[in-house]
């Protein structure tokens, strides 16, 4: 059954939580759910499906215990399928927030792991460039495109630095040393690698 109708139904429904047992014997009951049962349904209350778990939550407490709700007034389909589509906008709503959050910390996390490779090229200096020239004299595409790899980071750093037309002159030299490399001056013409001519 659509999980937005339910809720819509739930909405207008008695206050179950008045009618539970114990707040001591439900928080007893809950301690007995396996992490991976409370993980699961936290993230559905977290996509906005509160009301159903606090009520299927509160059906599991009370076991078998019928309780008596209170009369609500009549309600329309209409009413409801009206209610189960705003639950079901608002859930929407509630994960694209959650997604665009996740996405902006991917996001964060990216550019500190790229600042943090940025960080290590400057360190090793010429070596990295060393590394470029002994991946380009493999003849191997693997190690060719390790060398764009590494020489679009070093682009980042030539960027970062101020350092562009040194940069540009570099692979302009690689580019000479390498005519005979056709695979090779392939990738080096790479947008993210080749700025201008020396």
């Amino acid at each position: 059954m659509d999980p937005d109708l339910l809720a819509a139904a739930a909405a207008a429904s008695p206050n179950l939580a008045a009618t539970a047992a114990d707040p001591e014997a439900v928080a007893g009951w809950i301690s007995g759910l396996d992490s991976a049962e409370k993980d699961g349904l936290l993230l559905r209350v977290a996509f906005g499906e509160s009301i159903v778990v606090q009520a299927e939550l509160l059906r599991r407490v009370r076991g078998a215990t019928p309780v008596e709700p209170e009369v609500v007034g009549a309600r329309t389909v209409a009413d409801l399928f009206d209610g189960a589509a705003r639950h079901r906008a608002e859930r929407e709503r509630v994960k694209a927030a959650v997604r665009k959050r996740e996405l902006a910390r991917q996001e964060v996390e990216r550019a500190r792991e790229r600042e943090r490779r940025l960080r290590g090229l400057a360190r090793v200096g010429e070596q990295a460039w060393d590394r470029v020239e002994a991946l380009a004299e493999t003849g191997r595409a693997a190690s060719y495109d390790e060398a764009a790899e590494l020489l679009a980071d070093l682009r980042d750093l030539a960027v970062r630095d101020g350092r562009v037309d040194e940069f540009d002159c570099r692979v302009a030299g690689l580019h000479e040393r390498h005519a005979r490399r056709p695979a090779l001056r392939r990738r080096l013409a790479d947008p993210s690698i080749t700025g201008r001519d020396c």
